[in-house]
C-alpha cells in the first residue's frame, strides 16, 4: 500500500505533462519511441507539430517567470518541455524533414548533455543533412544555414567547414548552386582574422565572380565582400576619396598619406 500513492502521482504528472525533465532523462528507448509516436499522432504534419512546441514553451516561460523564489524557479525551469518534443521532432527528421534537424540544432542547449557532446551533436546534424537532403534544394538553404552558424565554424575551425561544403558541393550538378555554396563559404572565411582564411576566402570570389554564372545581385554581393576583405580590414590601405571640409576647401585622403588622419562623419536629418 505504501508505494501505490505515489505510483498514482506519478502517473498523475505524467498525464498532465509536468513530469520533469530529470525522468524524461531516465526513459527507456521504447517509451522514447512510445513518446513520439503518440506526439505523431497529435500533431501529424511539421508545422502542427511546432505549434503546439511553441504554444506549450510560451507557457513555460511565463511559469518561470511568474515563478518566485530560487527553488521555485530552479523547479518550473526543469519543466521545459524541449526534451519532450525531442523524440517527435527525431521521428520528423527521420521522415526527411529538414526543419526537424534545424529545430534540433537550435535546442541542443536545452536538450542538456555537456559541452562537448553539443559540439560533436552540432557537427553530426550538419554531417546527416549533407548525406540525407544530397542534391536538393532544401539543401542549399541548409548550407547557408551552416555556413552563418558562427558556433559551428568557432567550434569545428574553418577546415572542417571546407570539408563540409565540398561534400555538399559533390552532390550537385550545377556550377549556379555549386557557386552559391561556394560564396557561402567564402562569407564563412570571411570571419576570420586569419590571413590564410582571408587569402581563401578572396580566391573563392575571384572564382565566382570571374565565372559570372549567380544572379546580379549575388554577385554584387560576392564583389563587395571581396572589395571589404582587400581595403576595409585593419592594417589594409584605406581607399582614397575626395571630399570638402567644413568650410568648403577640397580635400583628397591622398594628400595626407603617412600622416595620422582622424575622419568624422556626421549629418543632419
Amino acid at each position: 500500500m505504501g508505494s501505490r500513492p505515489r505510483a498514482i502521482v506519478l502517473l498523475a504528472l505524467v498525464a498532465s505533462g509536468a513530469v520533469t525533465a530529470a525522468l524524461e532523462v531516465q526513459a527507456t528507448p521504447a517509451q522514447r519511441t512510445s513518446a513520439a509516436a503518440r506526439s505523431q499522432e497529435t500533431h501529424s504534419t511539421w508545422p502542427e507539430l511546432v505549434a503546439a512546441f511553441e504554444a506549450e514553451r510560451a507557457d513555460w516561460k511565463a511559469r518561470v517567470r511568474a515563478s518566485k523564489g530560487a527553488r521555485e524557479r530552479s523547479a518550473a525551469r526543469r519543466a521545459d518541455p524541449t526534451p519532450r518534443y525531442a523524440p517527435a521532432v527525431e521521428h520528423m527528421a527521420d521522415a526527411g524533414e529538414i526543419r526537424a534537424l534545424f529545430w534540433l540544432l537550435d535546442h541542443l542547449p536545452d536538450l542538456g548533455g555537456r559541452s562537448a557532446e553539443r559540439k560533436e551533436r552540432r557537427l553530426a546534424l550538419y554531417e546527416r543533412m549533407i548525406r540525407e537532403h544530397e542534391g536538393s534544394n532544401v539543401l542549399i538553404g541548409g548550407m547557408a544555414r551552416m555556413h552563418a552558424d558562427s558556433r559551428l565554424a568557432r567550434d569545428q575551425g574553418l577546415l572542417t567547414m571546407e570539408r563540409l561544403t565540398g561534400d555538399a558541393l559533390a552532390t550537385f550538378a550545377s556550377e549556379v548552386e555549386r557557386d552559391a555554396l561556394r560564396l557561402g563559404l567564402a562569407g564563412c572565411a570571411s570571419r576570420s582574422r586569419d590571413p590564410q582564411s582571408t587569402a581563401k576566402a578572396v580566391a573563392l570570389l575571384d572564382g565566382i565572380l570571374e565565372a559570372k554564372r549567380l544572379p546580379e545581385d549575388e554577385l554584387e554581393k560576392a564583389s563587395g565582400l571581396r572589395y571589404e576583405l582587400l581595403h576595409l580590414r585593419l592594417g589594409c590601405e584605406a581607399p582614397s576619396f575626395e571630399g570638402r571640409t567644413i568650410d568648403g576647401a577640397p580635400v583628397r585622403l591622398a594628400d595626407h598619406r603617412g600622416k595620422v588622419v582622424v575622419l568624422s562623419f556626421f549629418g543632419f536629418w
